[in-house]
């Protein structure tokens, strides 16, 4: 088989899965989301500088909309990751011991993974509250 190339199971996992066509267009609409987002985060301050320039005006809350383009961005991103199998571990030296370590050491990430969440849950919570 000259000119074939052989693959191994790392490679072969980070592709994506079949889909049906349905699910390929949500997907497309996730991506699309991200890419109007990312244009809107790039341009709008752009946009904003030049109409100060030439038009003594500006766009009213310029500032405001470019951090909820940051948050839409962030969470979209985050959902595509998820998508992709592609998301980060908190704490990634815990998947490395291998025996009795492993157990203790998962069970000890899992244990800070939760408490750093409880402890963002309780932030927005109160940033809510008042």
């Amino acid at each position: 088989m000259a000119g074939s190339v052989p693959q191994n199971s790392e490679s072969a996992s980070f592709e994506s899965p079949v889909r049906p066509a349905w699910v390929r267009w949500l997907c497309g609409i996730e991506n699309s989301i991200l890419i109007v987002c990312l244009f809107a985060l790039i341009f709008l301050p752009l946009l904003e500088r030049v109409m100060r320039g030439f038009f003594n005006t500006g766009i009213e809350g310029e500032a405001e909309f470019v951090l909820h383009f940051s948050l839409v961005i962030g969470m979209v991103g985050g959902a595509i990751a998820a998508r992709e199998k592609r998301l980060l571990g908190i704490l990634y030296d815990c998947t490395l011991p291998q025996g009795a370590m492993e157990n203790s050491c998962g069970c000890f990430c899992k244990f800070v993974g939760s408490g750093c969440d409880r402890r963002a849950g309780i932030c927005r919570i109160s940033i809510f509250a008042g």
